[in-house]
């Protein structure tokens, strides 16, 4: 009598914990990104799909592993936007806001697409669904005014090097004339 009373017990508390085990599995998420004054357009890709230690990327982002440390590198996320299609945007509201909602399980990369008046700019950046066992996730990314001329990233490397050209053909000609005396 005991057993029994002790397997059903044992089989309803299988078919809860069964049963939220599917509700976690079936929940999603979402993406708030708010820029300071900014105006234009924010696109929402998904890269990569969880896996456990990290995630695995889509074919279209190259395919391959990347680890959960690396999921929040600037380098990743610029070199990912690189390849960036098929997306889904959305315009900036009032608030310079943009929600993606019913976002599964991943690794995404959210970009600027559309430039608004305020001419305002941020660097691509990736976020994890779910972060820190949050599933709507807050994004307030910086953002830099755009520059009439924009950065090349090239220094004044160039005036340098002809510095040291015109100082490398200044100390040959002085060996040389002295060999000529010789």
């Amino acid at each position: 009598m005991h057993r029994k009373i002790g397997s059903i017990l044992l089989a309803l508390l299988l078919v809860a914990g069964l049963g939220r085990k599917a509700n976690a599995a079936e929940q999603t998420g979402s993406i708030r990104v708010t820029l300071k004054n900014g105006t234009g357009a924010v696109t929402l890709y998904c890269v990569g799909t969880s896996y456990p230690g990290g995630y695995v990327l889509t074919e279209a982002f190259g395919g391959g592993f990347i680890r959960e440390s690396e999921a929040q590198s600037p380098y990743l996320a610029q070199w990912l936007s690189q390849n960036a299609e098929n997306g889904r945007e959305l315009i900036l509201d009032a608030d310079g806001s943009a929600e993606f909602s019913h976002l599964e399980d991943g690794l995404y990369l959210v970009k600027q697409t559309e430039i608004g008046s305020e001419e305002t700019v941020m660097a691509p950046f990736l976020v994890t669904v779910p972060y820190m066992e949050q599933w709507d996730i807050e994004a307030n990314p910086k953002t830099e005014k755009l520059d009439e001329s924009p950065r090349t990233g090239q220094t004044p490397m160039p005036y340098i090097g002809a510095t040291g050209m015109a100082v490398s053909g200044i100390g040959l000609l002085i060996c040389a004339r002295k060999r000529k005396r010789a």
